[in-house]
């Protein structure tokens, strides 16, 4: 895989994130996985583009969230609720 299949991966999980309907959960992947703001850089410098063990974290912690988020309100988007 290269960088810029990871930047696309990237970017689709924080997409996913951002739809989670659980303020408390979102923000972990704030803090903990993708700034606000640093998926749409074209830095191909950032950690977890490069380096195999953060971007390998930062996979484990979206399904963590996608998990929380599942428990906790789910997905809204579009004006549409994962789960009511």
């Amino acid at each position: 895989m290269n960088i810029k299949e990871r930047i696309s991966i990237v970017r689709a999980m924080d997409l996913l994130c951002r739809q989670i309907n659980d303020e408390e959960v979102f923000m972990e992947w704030l803090i903990y996985g993708v700034a606000d703001g640093d998926a749409e850089m074209d830095d191909e410098e950032l950690e977890y583009y490069v380096d195999d063990e953060k971007f390998s974290e930062l996979l484990g912690l979206f399904l963590i969230e996608m998990k929380r988020a599942e428990k906790n309100g789910g997905l809204y988007a579009d004006r549409v609720l994962s789960k009511e």
